[in-house]
């Protein structure tokens, strides 16, 4: 079958860039600001200088923990039927966007904080969206004291959803809660490396920085075998390189960087390669995630993941836009289709406008509709026996039909891809339907969506012990 395909590097520059950033790490070094970290490091044979805490990684110590890492493994879900293997075979994978504090309303179309409400919506929408492979809390729980939101944030969506679960935490107490809560869903921490229905995004802060909550709580997650994302965001011209293969070089330099603590810390930790890299905006100054460099910046760096045999997360669904409209839709589409064409096994970024600092469930939902538009182009065209349509061709015969064929009846539902909120109808229905808009058809699907229960809930006993552990973990009742 020929599949759509794209790419942007060539296996001697994929090379050169993993070259490149061993040299990083053996010359110029990571800064990490965490003792434990520092003594793995050390322990290992890197030159260390707890002063300045920068590490020096000598290529030898990467390609050992490059060799160590697991390189297949389930994003399990409460909900097992949902569970995803990595890497993807015929198709990436997709999920949220994550973390932002601030919503579009889809009832008064106002932007406004985020609450805990907004997110368990969320997340029922995300839990009835099929296209949709898994849920990272799109937004903050901002109703609740700012120490205990994202703990809150994860038991919020793992009441709501039965699909895998992406997080983060900022410290190793927080990553240990978490650890504990999925635990429990599960039936103890061994069944949690079994089957972790939790991964975690832990960020590096360009350039070359691993911060003390961050990293320790990254820690602990590959002792528990808890997968996790090492999401690097290097921006082209402000903390990185001002060239795409600079940021994408440096990217790669402190994901690695990572990789190495997380095998130091449990050989055969879990992790998953991301750069989400893009430009400063010469006039704003602001991340431009909806630019053709973050496009071709994040296929590039899926491509590097598999040049050094790691699962990537790469982003998709950019838009500098803030609200859902041409600019969306043109960015969002332009910057999803060459991670998902590259090979990237996760994409993620479904729902982010104003580069993801604001959250849209109506935008969600567009997103996921595009997704599936991409992905029957990715599927390609199958050109077999079966496929070449002679025997129909000639027995249809010139002038003919081919509505009523059998051929036609039997494979249209595979062959052709249908939407949903996109208008295929004549001009006198579309007035007669009221001049429906793709926006207005998208709110209507997220309302009805986030309304509809839990595929698979939670059992109430089950529930109550989860809410008592989290309020005795964090003095919150």
């Amino acid at each position: 079958m020929g599949k759509g395909k794209f790419s942007v590097f060539e296996k001697e520059e994929l090379e050169r860039l993993h070259e490149g950033a061993l040299r990083v790490l053996a010359e110029t070094g990571l800064k990490v600001r965490s003792e434990p970290a520092l003594v793995l490091l050390r322990s290992a044979g890197c030159d260390v200088d707890l002063r300045s805490q920068i590490a020096k990684i000598p290529e030898s110590v990467v390609s050992e923990a490059l060799k160590n890492a697991d390189k297949e493994f389930v994003l399990a879900s409460r909900d097992r039927s949902r569970d995803i293997n990595i890497p993807a075979e015929s198709h990436p994978f997709i999920c949220t966007d994550g973390f932002a504090i601030e919503i579009l309303d889809a009832e008064t179309g106002e932007r406004r904080r985020s609450t805990n409400d907004d997110l368990a919506k969320f997340a029922r929408m995300c839990d009835n969206l099929d296209s949709l492979d898994f849920f990272w809390p799109i937004v903050n729980p901002g109703d609740f004291p700012s120490n205990v939101q994202m703990p809150r944030a994860f038991l919020t969506a793992l009441e709501n959803t039965g699909k895998h679960l992406q997080h983060e935490a900022m410290s190793a107490q927080v990553a240990r809660l978490q650890i504990d809560l999925a635990g429990l869903v599960v039936g103890g921490t061994k069944e949690l490396w079994r089957r972790p229905i939790l991964s975690s995004v832990q960020c590096p802060v360009a350039p070359l920085v691993f911060e003390e909550g961050s990293i320790e709580g990254a820690i602990e997650f590959a002792r528990a075998g808890v997968p996790v994302v090492y999401m690097s965001m290097p921006m082209m011209g402000g903390s990185a390189p001002i060239t795409i293969a600079g940021a994408v070089l440096q990217g790669h330099a402190e994901v690695l960087g990572g990789l190495t603590i997380s095998q130091l810390a449990r050989k055969g930790a879990r992790v998953i390669h991301s750069v989400l890299t893009g430009p400063i905006d010469m006039q704003t100054g602001v991340w431009a995630s909806g630019s053709p460099e973050n496009a071709i910046g994040n296929a590039g760096a899926a491509q590097l993941a598999k040049h050094v045999g790691l699962p990537s997360m790469e982003g998709g669904f950019g838009t500098s836009a803030k609200t859902p409209g041409i600019q969306a839709g043109y960015e969002k589409i332009s910057t999803m289709i060459p991670s998902a064409t590259v090979g990237a096994d996760i994409i993620t970024g479904i729902g982010g406008l104003d580069d993801a600092k604001c959250m849209s469930m109506v935008q969600a939902v567009i997103d996921a509709e595009m997704w599936t538009y991409v992905m029957r182009m990715q599927r390609g065209i199958e050109a077999i026996d079966s496929s070449l349509g002679i025997e129909a061709i000639g027995q249809v015969g010139p002038g003919g039909l081919f509505l009523k064929h059998r051929d036609t009846l039997s494979k249209f539902r595979s062959e052709l891809w249908m939407p949903t909120l996109g208008q295929r109808q004549g001009q006198e229905d579309w007035k007669r339907t009221g001049r429906p808009d793709i926006v207005t058809r998208a709110a209507q699907t997220a309302s009805r969506l986030s309304s509809l229960p839990v595929r698979n809930p939670i059992q109430s006993d089950l529930r109550k012990d989860l809410e008592t552990l989290f309020a005795e973990r964090t003095g919150l009742k």
